[in-house]
């Protein structure tokens, strides 16, 4: 019985609870309401509101304050910056719904969590290599901007340049600066926080990896297949031990 509890256990965590693009919703309080312990990945995009949804800048500004004081109180979540956190950061893409009015106070808040920010993130879930990131890594990124692909150390030469931001945004401008002509941009390819899921052709995620979860491209539904799952639907997600990935359901 000890085991067996024991089991149960280590496949509960393994599960992941994904919160994808926030933009001053509030769904991701019921998300972490209901599973407040399970392993929890923000992938990015926290404030700048979609207007057409009845959301004030006032009032996402708010939703980012809250949402930042519930993961600082919660180690078990993980914050990822999108292209809507990184453009009050650093300087480049189009500025799309840019709060001018309260863009200092934005960056300051986002600097001050700095520290718990990450471009990338992976789990080992039932023995896959699972990458989390607020846009598709994709191979034409990794060639446009000459480095490692290999996870483990692209992941940390991401997160590295995160940490410098604070004083010198020219690393992550440089890394993450590849914006597409989906998405008003000249490069052939987007970045992992820039690539739009039309830019994926079936095979040109990196090969260093098992699995892909990300955002950044809003639909009415989720895109999830064999090889990579795209969550920007205003939904919170579990993917459990065996790597299902199912919209959550809220009690």
């Amino acid at each position: 019985m000890i085991i067996e509890g024991i089991s149960v256990y280590l496949r509960a965590m393994q599960q992941v609870l994904v919160i994808p693009d926030v933009h001053g919703r509030k769904f991701w309080k019921d998300a972490v309401g209901q599973y407040p312990e399970l392993d929890t990945i923000f992938l990015g995009d926290y404030h700048d509101p979609y207007s057409a949804e009845g959301i004030s800048r006032a009032e996402s500004l708010q939703n980012l304050k809250e949402l930042l004081a519930y993961t600082n109180e919660h180690p078990n979540c993980q914050l990822l910056l999108g292209n809507h956190d990184l453009h009050y950061l650093c300087s480049f893409g189009e500025d799309c719904r840019y709060d001018y009015e309260n863009e200092f106070e934005i960056r300051n808040l986002l600097l001050d969590n700095i520290g718990r920010m990450s471009v990338a993130t992976k789990r080992s879930i039932n023995g896959n290599c699972v990458v989390f990131t607020h846009a598709p890594i994709l191979k034409e990124w990794v060639e446009q901007a000459g480095i490692n692909d290999k996870i483990k150390e692209l992941i940390a030469m991401l997160n590295d340049a995160v940490k410098s931001l604070p004083t010198d945004p020219h690393e992550i401008e440089q890394l993450l600066g590849y914006i597409s002509p989906y998405r008003g941009g000249n490069c052939a390819y987007g970045s992992p926080v820039w690539a739009d899921i039309r830019e994926i052709n079936g095979s040109n995620l990196i090969d260093t990896a098992d699995y892909f979860v990300f955002g950044h491209t809003q639909m009415t539904a989720s895109v999830i297949n064999a090889r990579w799952a795209c969550l920007d639907c205003r939904h919170a997600f579990i993917i459990d031990d065996q790597l299902n990935v199912d919209q959550l359901i809220l009690k």
